[in-house]
């Protein structure tokens, strides 16, 4: 068995002392760097990493484009009325459109759309019943 010295030992001490704590503070380090990194960092390196071809936009995505584009194109063509009335004609006024419960008559004296086949919402005609002047949606009328 070879002795060491008390001198020896304690720099042997001290030195092992210090790689030990120099040791521990990298660890700590690491861990610190490993914790930094968040959901967003992480998926970002995940989809970095992924190749061009396997990049694919999420179900949701996918089915809001698709949702998007089928709003945006006129599948349906809209539809058109043709009326049959014209200025000067007598008409009845629907319970729905009239501000009385009961219906209304009146004569039309002037129409918002010249053209007799227009869409639903478009056509309003101005007509003069007992109640005043008022304009109403023309498929709230009927000739009589």
């Amino acid at each position: 068995m070879s002795r060491f010295k008390r001198s020896e030992l304690k720099h042997i001490k001290d030195a092992l002392h210090k790689q030990l704590t120099e040791e521990i503070e990298n660890q700590e380090k690491s861990k610190d760097e490993e914790e930094k990194l968040t959901k967003k960092d992480l998926k970002e390196i995940y989809k970095s990493s992924a190749l061009q071809e396997e990049v694919k936009p999420s179900k949701r995505k996918q089915y809001k484009n698709i949702k998007r584009r089928i709003k945006n194109e006129d599948i349906l063509p809209k539809k058109t009325v043709s009326w049959q009335h014209k200025v000067g004609d007598l008409v009845e006024i629907s319970s729905k459109a009239h501000v009385m419960s009961e219906t209304g008559y009146g004569i039309i004296i002037d129409m918002s759309d010249s053209d007799f086949e227009t869409k639903i919402n478009d056509s309003r005609s101005l007509v003069f019943s007992p109640i005043g002047r008022q304009w109403y949606y023309t498929k709230n009328l009927k000739k009589i």
